[in-house]
């Protein structure tokens, strides 16, 4: 009888370092596009240590920053513009599946009936909106001769309560935690028979050093759709559970704006991984 050969211990993983580099004035703990960046890294199968990263940056410099602050802040989300498809790794996997592109309207509770007449991008032209610094959204509404006011998105809700805009259209994902429970406070509601279209998602992005990184993201998202674990997560989530609660997708009237930052990829991956809201929440789907 020959020997027993010993196996190899199978060598350990390297421990995935991840550091969030923020671009916003808040806490992101809070928000669901965290809690899929830890699903995600969860689902890949890899040890990991997350965690914000403490160096400073600015909105419209944080895609270039992954790459200079390497392992101290090497991962960020937001959505596809070309300069971050060259500075980053973008994981093109959507993390809303395309349901970012749903927006309420928010106005002051007192002031909603001066807003019953809007059905087109032309109707919104009449008043201001208030929507955070750079943001890309900004252009889809000049394009149609609409005012933008730019706040801090901390300040956004404090903004519109105080005047500073008409109105501040916002993703249904995500608005519920950027008023943190201050709706009735700030006497703030979405308007009731009209939303808008923007052709959007959310990425996540990696120093484009960090191929290790990018890469058992994208298989942890991609696990994280195919168990459905995902999907529960969006239906629990303080940010997403009630997000199109009371709205009738099919009776809503709808306002389309363009998104000249969309880049081929990112389109691409929402057309390969979008579901409707139905699919996930059990809201009426758009015709």
């Amino acid at each position: 009888m020959s020997p027993a050969i010993a196996e190899e211990p199978q060598a350990a993983q390297d421990v995935l370092k991840v550091r969030f580099l923020a671009e916003r004035s808040v806490e992101p703990k809070g928000f669901i596009q965290w809690s899929i960046l830890e699903l995600a890294l969860q689902k890949s199968g890899r040890p990991f240590d997350l965690d914000l990263s403490t160096l400073p940056t600015a909105p419209d410099r944080t895609a270039m920053n992954l790459t200079i602050y390497g392992d101290e802040g090497n991962v960020m989300w937001g959505a596809p513009r070309p300069n971050r498809e060259i500075e980053t790794l973008v994981v093109h996997v959507p993390l809303l599946r395309g349901m970012f592109q749903y927006w309420l309207i928010w106005a002051k509770k007192d002031e909603i009936d001066r807003f019953a007449q809007i059905r087109t991008a032309e109707d919104l032209a009449q008043f201001s909106v208030l929507q955070g610094p750079k943001w890309s959204t900004i252009p889809g509404f000049q394009k149609h001769s609409i005012s933008v006011v730019e706040g801090d998105f901390a300040n956004m809700p404090d903004m519109l309560a105080s005047g500073r805009a008409d109105l501040m259209p916002y993703s249904a994902i995500g608005t519920l935690g950027m008023f943190n429970g201050r709706e009735e406070e700030l006497g703030v509601a979405p308007l009731p028979n009209v939303m808008l279209i923007w052709p959007g998602e959310h990425f996540l992005m990696v120093d484009r050093n960090n191929q290790d990184l990018h890469d058992a993201l994208k298989e942890g998202l991609l696990r994280a759709f195919e168990d459905g674990s995902h999907a529960e997560l969006l239906r629990t989530h303080p940010e997403s559970k009630n997000a199109f609660r009371g709205i009738n997708l099919d009776a809503i009237n709808l306002i389309y704006l363009e998104n000249p930052y969309m880049t081929p990829a990112a389109q691409a991956a929402i057309d390969e991984y979008a579901v409707s809201p139905a699919e996930v929440f059990g809201a009426k789907t758009i015709n």
